[in-house]
């Protein structure tokens, strides 16, 4: 019987672990999760909301990664380092479809802080923010 998950050529588990260990060591922090399951319910939950919620003609994962940033960042369920690994995760996520933001540090920032600062309370204004960010992915460039 496999673990495999359906998400987990986006964004696996251990890969989030991964983004968070990278982050810490890049930027300093604490390493840890402040729930045993939080990160498996939210890459969990951000598949769900694909299933979901995806459009008609949208890429697909395009929602999962919209929803993998948005519930990082409100959900916190890293000890330190959640905006980081959000815009990561997303970012990785977008990458396997070929596809990665186009944004200022700046711009992304004011995006990501909105999110954790619930500002933006719900996945609608994100995933227009990204959309009409989005281009192909630039290789070697």
């Amino acid at each position: 019987m496999s673990d495999a998950q359906p998400y987990d050529r986006l964004c696996s588990l251990t890969r989030l672990q991964e983004l968070q260990a990278k982050g810490i060591a890049a930027h300093g922090g604490r390493m840890g999760v402040r729930d045993a399951l939080g990160p498996g319910a939210t890459l969990g939950a951000a598949w769900t909301a694909e299933e979901y919620n995806a459009r008609p003609g949208a890429v697909p994962g395009l929602m999962f990664a919209v929803y993998l940033l948005f519930y990082i960042a409100t959900k916190q369920c890293f000890v330190d380092g959640n905006k980081r690994i959000a815009w990561l995760a997303m970012c990785e996520a977008l990458a396997c479809m070929g596809l990665e933001v186009e944004a200022t540090v700046d711009e992304a920032e004011a995006l990501v802080m909105a999110i954790s600062d619930n500002r933006i309370k719900d996945a609608e204004p994100v995933f227009l923010w990204v959309v009409e960010h989005l281009r192909e992915l630039r290789v070697g460039g």
